[in-house]
């Protein structure tokens, strides 16, 4: 099962407070994945996303401009 979320309209700070939220959610709720919408911006809340990702040791991939899809368990299929 997939979890999204869009981060249309936050602040950075805004942001990664419901990155938090919504991976914690996901775990709590056995989701194998979350994707995280930016969107095509300038470019500051993709490196929010990616910078909170790899400090809170999760995997992910881009599979479209503007959209990462985080693992939540196990491996990338």
């Amino acid at each position: 099962m997939i979890y999204s979320i869009d981060l249309h309209g936050f602040s950075v700070e805004e942001a990664t407070s419901r990155i938090l939220l919504a991976l914690q959610y996901a775990e709590e709720q056995d989701y194998d994945y979350l994707d995280i919408i930016t969107g095509h911006g300038t470019g500051a809340m993709k490196v929010t996303v990616e910078n909170l990702l790899n400090e809170e040791n999760y995997d992910y991939s881009i599979i479209r401009d503007g959209c990462y899809r985080v693992l939540i368990y196990g491996t990338f299929r």
